[in-house]
Protein backbone atom coordinates (compact mmCIF):
# COMPACT_ATOMS: atom_id res chain seq x y z
CA UNK A 1 0.00 0.00 0.00
CA UNK A 2 0.92 3.33 -0.68
CA UNK A 3 0.57 6.43 1.48
CA UNK A 4 -1.54 9.18 -0.72
CA UNK A 5 -1.56 12.84 0.66
CA UNK A 6 -5.27 14.40 -0.02
CA UNK A 7 -6.59 18.15 -0.25
CA UNK A 8 -10.22 18.30 0.39
CA UNK A 9 -12.81 21.05 0.73
CA UNK A 10 -13.84 21.40 4.36
CA UNK A 11 -16.82 23.46 5.60
CA UNK A 12 -13.99 25.81 7.27
CA UNK A 13 -11.89 26.01 4.28
CA UNK A 14 -9.16 23.26 2.74
CA UNK A 15 -7.03 20.98 4.49
CA UNK A 16 -4.69 17.84 3.67
CA UNK A 17 -5.10 14.23 5.43
CA UNK A 18 -3.33 10.96 4.60
CA UNK A 19 -4.63 7.79 3.60
CA UNK A 20 -3.07 4.60 2.49
CA UNK A 21 -4.66 2.92 -0.74
CA UNK A 22 -3.36 0.36 -3.62
CA UNK A 23 -3.53 3.39 -6.50
CA UNK A 24 -4.57 7.13 -6.35
CA UNK A 25 -8.21 6.09 -7.90
CA UNK A 26 -8.90 4.32 -5.13
CA UNK A 27 -7.30 7.29 -2.49
CA UNK A 28 -9.17 9.23 -4.66
CA UNK A 29 -12.51 6.62 -3.52
CA UNK A 30 -11.42 6.73 0.10
CA UNK A 31 -11.10 10.33 0.94
CA UNK A 32 -14.71 10.78 -1.38
CA UNK A 33 -16.25 8.53 1.45
CA UNK A 34 -14.78 10.06 4.30
CA UNK A 35 -15.58 14.01 3.07
CA UNK A 36 -18.28 13.50 0.58
CA UNK A 37 -18.39 13.25 -3.47
CA UNK A 38 -16.69 16.42 -5.22
CA UNK A 39 -15.19 17.31 -1.69
CA UNK A 40 -11.78 15.55 -2.91
CA UNK A 41 -9.83 18.56 -4.89
CA UNK A 42 -6.37 16.58 -5.64
CA UNK A 43 -4.57 13.46 -4.69
CA UNK A 44 -0.29 13.32 -4.07
CA UNK A 45 1.55 10.19 -3.86
CA UNK A 46 3.69 10.30 -0.91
Amino acid sequence: MTRYKLWVRLDSGTAFTFVYAENAIYAMRLGEAQYGKGNVLSCFEE
